[in-house]
């Protein structure tokens, strides 16, 4: 977490797409989000995994850091304690966050 209560985090996907994203409590809290792990397994997919107990939580995404995030359209599939959605590559980035219902 920086000086500004945004939470920064750096990411390298396999295709060789690399970045850093910002996120900004919007809520004036500092609680952070379920982590959202991603994993590519072919070059054409990802797919996002966060647990199940991440009740009130929606996935959102931007292609542009610096615009408004929206809701994916992907049902979530339960898999053990983990919720996952298997989603097409977009180039040369797209960002995903959980955004609290509550």
């Amino acid at each position: 977490m920086n000086n500004g209560g945004q939470i920064v985090f750096s990411y390298s996907l396999a295709n060789g797409v690399e970045g850093i994203a910002v996120a900004t409590p919007t809520n004036g809290s500092t609680q952070v989000s379920p982590k959202i792990l991603i994993q590519q397994p072919d070059p054409l997919h990802i797919t996002l995994i966060w647990p199940t107990n991440a009740a009130g939580f929606s996935l959102q995404h931007t292609t542009d850091i610096t615009r408004s995030f929206s809701a994916v359209t992907n049902e979530p599939v339960m898999d053990g304690t983990n919720y996952l959605v298997i989603m097409p590559c977009v180039c040369p980035a797209e960002f995903f966050c959980l955004k609290s219902g509550q």
